[in-house]
């Protein structure tokens, strides 16, 4: 999907239903997963970037129950700091959560990928996984040189074909 000046992308069939937000969207599956995406102005610029960076690190990591970091790094290509957090949203990990944020020195970006977990399958996990990658891959979050790939491709560990 491309507007506004940003583009992402997302499995169509399993996300089907949307509705439009005042910086971006949320895509909904009928699991009960979602998908937020959201590109806004940064608001608050008495904050540096870096302050602004750990704030909304911080306020993510607060929100889940047993948090990990995925990656927290600065991006000199393009200009920005980026996080991924995941985890639950309660103690008894109903849903897992993951974050992926962008803080430009004008703008931020978030990706809040939410899915539901029932018994928390193995099969569950890969799906999950699987929904993650390509959100991953299309928003070119960690700087992929490939394209998304297929679930097939996933479970055989194919990288898939370069952009």
């Amino acid at each position: 999907y491309e507007a506004d000046g940003y583009s992402f992308g997302y499995p169509k069939d399993f996300y089907n239903y949307s509705k439009k937000t005042y910086y971006g969207y949320e895509l909904y599956a009928d699991n009960g997963s979602t998908l937020k995406v959201s590109v806004g102005p940064r608001v608050n610029t008495d904050l540096t970037l870096n302050e602004q960076f750990e704030n909304m690190y911080n306020e993510a990591v607060d929100k889940l129950y047993q948090p990990e970091t995925i990656l927290r790094k600065k991006d000199k290509e393009r200009g920005c700091k980026r996080f991924i957090v995941n985890g639950f949203t309660d103690n008894e990990m109903t849903a897992a959560v993951y974050y992926l944020c962008n803080v430009y020195e004008d703008k931020i970006e978030i990706y809040e990928l939410s899915t539901t977990i029932k018994g928390y399958s193995l099969e569950e996990k890969y799906h999950t996984n699987y929904i993650l990658d390509t959100v991953y891959r299309m928003c070119s979050f960690s700087g992929t040189y490939y394209q998304p790939r297929s679930y097939e491709q996933m479970m055989d560990d194919d990288l898939g074909d370069k952009k």
